[in-house]
């Protein structure tokens, strides 16, 4: 199999640029911005990569404003009106383009054993949803859903993010510019699913239509899927295999016919409540992708939830964006992905110099500290020399590996709500259980 190649040397941690730099160098953005520019008027005050840098080191921080932020990046003293009215005509494309340009796999079979099942690089896929203020703009733009309840509050817009499970690092994303379902976001992402690759996705995408998208275009560059699909959805037999799965054929909406393997199985929570589950794998081969070794990967989805969770929660705070313009809120958004890929290179140093798996790197202890890192280093401007500098990057990598996070108890909190709207039971203590999860594969007879 032939594996994207990355590169090991050590990230620049000594200031924000160099580390976005090593992302995307502010010379690509300057071309990118300059295809989707009319070429009318005079060059804007703040070039295009100081705005897009400094959107992004501005969801990096945990205080002030942008021209605050555009000023600690560059020296440029504009306001914030200025800023914002800098941000309005910048062309939707640009930011598309960059994430594009910046986002790619990081892992490494050899240095991220973690990432990888059998040589195939473990993926993740899943959408979200940012809610906009209620202003004027965003009222004209977006419209609001529709519930048993009413109106919602706000309008939202859909975000869909392809990651890297063992680094939570994002490596394609796709904004709902245009209020579009998750589904569609999501099928805008399989060109990026790189070679062999083995996304792992919930029963939101384990439907034939998307399947059927995915099947032929995946074939041809060694990527597969692992997806759990509902109990309803039909399919024929054709082979049983003797780990207990099957080969069988389903027919997408499209009518085209496809051979998918399913497995099906009991699962004993912690707890000791047991759930049927069902999967589909394009992987056919049951001697080399075991029914019973798939069945456990599975679980390694749950590193999409806690992927989204940095995002949303950790790095942004909160569920409602700030932007007040449908302009400035895909901005917004496609900053706060290229910031978790910021922090993601931050964790992976951290961890190649501790020699542990990256997620043992905490996410928010890693933005904290490399942002006083970075302040510090601002201050000493002219001051500190480059062996000064050296040993501050020193210190902070230091202090990260004391502040590791201990291995995962192998835990499982019930799946409740405190305040249920339907079937689900409610939440009236909060408790966790701990101990091993079984698996029974169940033998497809039918």
């Amino acid at each position: 199999m032939q594996h994207i190649q990355t590169t090991h040397s050590p990230v620049a941690l000594e200031s924000f640029q160099s580390l976005f730099d090593s992302m995307i160098p502010a010379h690509t953005i300057a071309a990118i911005a300059s295809q989707c520019h009319s070429g009318r008027g005079a060059p804007p005050k703040v070039p295009s990569p100081e705005v897009i840098a400094s959107t992004v080191f501005h969801e990096l921080q945990p205080h002030g404003t942008q021209a605050e932020h555009l000023f600690q990046l560059t020296g440029r003293s504009v306001t914030d009106g200025a800023l914002s009215l800098r941000r309005q005509p910048l062309d939707p494309r640009v930011f598309r383009q960059v994430l594009e340009a910046a986002l790619r796999p990081l892992a490494d079979p050899t240095h991220h054993p973690e990432s990888f099942y059998r040589g195939l690089r473990l993926l993740g896929i899943d959408g979200t949803r940012f809610s906009v203020p209620n202003s004027e703009a965003h009222a004209a733009r977006w419209e609001k859903a529709h519930s048993r309840r009413g109106q919602a509050a706000f309008a939202q817009i859909d975000l869909v993010v392809l990651s890297e499970l063992g680094l939570h690092n994002p490596i394609a994303a796709a904004i709902g510019e245009q209020q579009q379902a998750e589904m569609t976001l999501a099928r805008e992402l399989l060109d990026r699913v790189p070679p062999d690759s083995l996304t792992l996705g919930d029963r939101y995408y384990g439907v034939g239509k998307c399947i059927a998208a995915t099947i032929p275009l995946w074939q041809q560059r060694g990527s597969h899927f692992l997806f759990r699909v509902r109990s309803n959805l039909k399919r024929r037999v054709l082979q049983r295999r003797r780990d207990g799965s099957a080969r069988v054929e389903i027919r997408p909406p499209d009518g085209t016919r496809l051979e998918v393997r399913e497995i099906r199985a009991t699962v004993r929570a912690r707890g000791g409540k047991r759930i049927v589950v069902r999967l589909w794998t394009s992987l056919l081969d049951a001697k080399a992708f075991p029914a019973r070794e798939l069945l456990a990967l599975y679980a390694q989805r749950w590193e999409m939830e806690l992927a989204t969770d940095e995002l949303k929660n950790k790095l942004h705070r909160g569920h409602r964006l700030k932007s007040l313009t449908p302009a400035t809120a895909v901005q917004e958004m496609a900053a706060l992905v290229l910031a978790q890929a910021v922090v993601t290179r931050v964790r992976m140093r951290v961890a190649a110099h501790a020699g542990v798996p990256t997620l043992r790197a905490s996410f928010g202890k890693s933005l904290g500290e490399v942002q006083a890192l970075w302040r510090a280093v601002e201050w000493g401007a002219g001051v500190l020399s480059a062996k000064q500098v050296k040993a501050l990057v020193e210190g902070c990598l230091e202090s990260l590996v004391r502040q590791l996070t201990p291995r995962r108890r192998a835990r499982s909190c019930p799946r409740a709500v405190r305040q249920p709207v339907s079937s689900w039971p409610r939440l009236m203590k909060t408790k966790s259980v701990t101990g091993p999860i079984e698996y029974e594969v169940i033998k497809i007879k039918k």
